[in-house]
């Protein structure tokens, strides 16, 4: 599908060009450098570490201990350099698969989708560096008895991250992606976590994290517009919040074992049961809103709100599209960028299972399991077709505006796609109830020898 072009042994370019041809079926790949990467080798990469840990108290019934720590850790910079998605696509969708398998399933035929989008070329502008991140952390752990709290703040900031343009102040070439070190990011976080440890029966695992993740460029790759390929968006870099940003997350687990009497059939019946249970519960993701396919953003119409709610909507909520206007031609909206958020997220898991002993050895379990056992409905975020996250206001004739168009484990991943998790088991997905019998379950384990 490529060829590289021979070597010149007279002529190396310090540069790395790679044009992608995208027109008709075929594409062509050539190469004009001899042993050089896409950018410049760094020998200046020094990532210090420091880590210090100080037992502030350290009592029979209870230990206070600080943790810090801080480094500076690098990123490979690729940026796309390898898999960029300016040449045609080859794709084979699957149906049937069995869960986990990576090669099951029924294969459609190979379909090769031309891009036509003319052709460009791919550049690290002249002194692109790696990028890097700077972290610290700080948190302070106290154990009473059996039971620990922890409470720590964790931050970091992304410097020389990957963004792109399609011109340099000094010269410009028609056609041609310059990726460079544009992008920056920060990240603030307050981490919670409880944790009782299996004693009495009882482990109850908590953490809760409020944080911020602002950046001006999320993802290091070009945005392509589904409704006109040879359009490339561009960002906007805007400092904002991260598309991936989430303010609350709380994520927790239960393990109880269950009493059960001394003897007699009751004993023989109940003993030996165990419940578990995972849940989880977060705030809404961001939505970047736009106002057409070239990435312009829209205006804001005074005295409307961004949101509707009502029952009629999927999860009582939908974006107002009445709230946002096109701009005038030349003009820039005054709506930043992801301004708007989605819908919230929580799901309780269950299960309840009983060991059997066969021998010193042998052990059977019978299980009953339930996903999501409240069916607690869980939308994804209204957004364009192959982009979540990025909703546009004029998406054409045939589409919905503001709400929700499928659930939450639907949206998080491609259909039919090898070695994707049905959405089935996907969180935010429908009740889902399973019982497990003992039979296939049957397992070896090693006991620890008791004190």
């Amino acid at each position: 599908m490529g060829s590289k072009s021979s070597p010149s042994r007279e002529r190396r370019p310090s540069v790395y060009h790679q044009w992608i041809h995208g027109s008709g079926r075929s594409f062509e790949c050539s190469v004009c450098a001899f042993r050089k990467g896409f950018y410049a080798t760094s020998w200046s990469a020094f990532a210090p570490r420091l880590g210090i840990a100080w037992q502030i108290h350290d009592g029979r019934a209870s230990k206070t201990v600080l943790r810090v720590g801080s480094g500076r850790f690098f990123d490979l910079g690729q940026g796309g350099f390898e898999g960029q998605a300016y040449n045609e696509a080859t794709s084979v969708s699957y149906t049937n698969q069995p869960l986990g398998s990576i090669t099951g399933g029924s294969a459609s035929a190979p379909d090769t989708e031309p891009r036509n989008i003319g052709v460009r070329m791919l550049q690290a502008v002249p002194g692109y560096k790696l990028p890097y991140t700077w972290q610290w952390n700080a948190t302070v752990e106290q154990s009473i008895g059996r039971q620990t709290f922890s409470a720590g703040y964790v931050g970091a900031l992304g410097r020389r991250l990957i963004g792109w343009d399609l011109s340099l102040a000094d010269r410009s070439e028609v056609g041609t992606l310059y990726r460079n070190n544009d992008a920056s990011s920060s990240y603030q976080a307050l981490q919670l976590q409880f944790n009782r440890r299996l004693g009495t029966r009882l482990h109850i695992l908590a953490s809760y994290t409020w944080s911020h993740s602002i950046d001006n460029l999320s993802n290091d790759e070009p945005y392509l517009d589904v409704f006109n390929p040879a359009l490339l968006q561009l960002a906007p870099h805007e400092r904002a919040s991260s598309d991936f940003d989430v303010r609350h997350h709380l994520n927790g687990s239960v393990i109880a074992g269950l009493p059960s009497t001394q003897g007699g059939t009751a004993a023989m019946l109940f003993r030996n049961w165990t419940a578990n249970s995972i849940f989880f519960a977060r705030s809404a993701l961001p939505i970047d809103l736009i106002a057409d396919g070239a990435g312009s953003r829209p205006d804001v119409v005074p005295g409307q709100p961004f949101y509707l709610y009502g029952s009629g909507f999927p999860g009582g909520k939908s974006i107002n599209g009445a709230a946002f206007s096109i701009p005038a031609a030349g003009s820039r909206g005054n709506l930043g960028r992801n301004v708007l958020r989605g819908f919230g997220a929580w799901q309780i898991d269950f299960s309840l299972h009983r060991d059997f002993r066969l021998s010193e050895d042998m052990n059977l379990q019978f299980r009953v399991e339930a996903f999501n056992i409240f069916n607690h409905p869980n939308f994804a975020d209204p957004s364009d077709p192959l982009a979540p996250g990025r909703l546009t206001l004029t998406r054409g004739p045939g589409f919905g505006f503001g709400s929700a168009t499928q659930v939450l484990a639907a949206g998080l991943g491609p259909a039919n796609v090898v070695g994707q998790l049905s959405p089935l088991f996907q969180i935010g997905g429908p009740a889902l109830h399973a019982i497990c019998p003992a039979a296939p379950l049957l397992k070896r384990y090693f006991s620890l020898p008791t004190q």
